[in-house]
């Protein structure tokens, strides 16, 4: 188990989270993966972010999408736990990663489908969420007009 930056071990976030994606990517070049990524960064592997691999997978670099494939495939399981626990008529994706799209959110689906009970895999709509960057704010308003009424 990974320990996390919030300082606990094997969180969700440490293996499938921005920072997680750019390590994983940067460990697949040191290792001798051949991609666009190294590339896109001027062969600066600091610079390595979910948006350079992104760039890369959509102009067809197979590694960069291999790397979405087990993103998705990795918040598929952690989601299809969620949805056999809770039942969730909705998962809404936010953050960095669900902005790649299609690219996530395709693999997550086939895991959840794969991974859960088929009733309620096939019920929970999974969308990514058109309020990403402002989503504490919109949190932190909710829970204020609640404290409020």
């Amino acid at each position: 188990r990974r320990p996390c930056a919030c300082g606990n071990k094997g969180c969700t976030e440490r293996y499938v989270g921005s920072r997680a994606m750019s390590e994983e990517a940067r460990q697949g070049l040191r290792d001798g993966k051949k991609s666009m990524i190294a590339r896109l960064v001027k062969h600066d592997h600091s610079q390595i972010s979910p948006l350079i691999i992104q760039q890369a997978a959509l102009k067809g670099d197979r590694y960069a999408r291999e790397l979405w494939q087990e993103m998705g495939r990795r918040l598929g399981i952690t989601l299809a736990s969620v949805v056999n626990l809770l039942n969730p008529q909705w998962i809404v994706l936010a953050g960095g990663l669900s902005k790649a799209g299609s690219l996530l959110l395709k693999p997550v689906q086939k895991t959840i489908l794969q991974n859960s009970f088929s009733t309620p895999a096939r019920a929970v709509k999974l969308t990514i969420s058109r309020l990403d960057q402002d989503l504490g704010m919109v949190g932190a308003g909710l829970l204020a007009h609640d404290a409020f009424r």
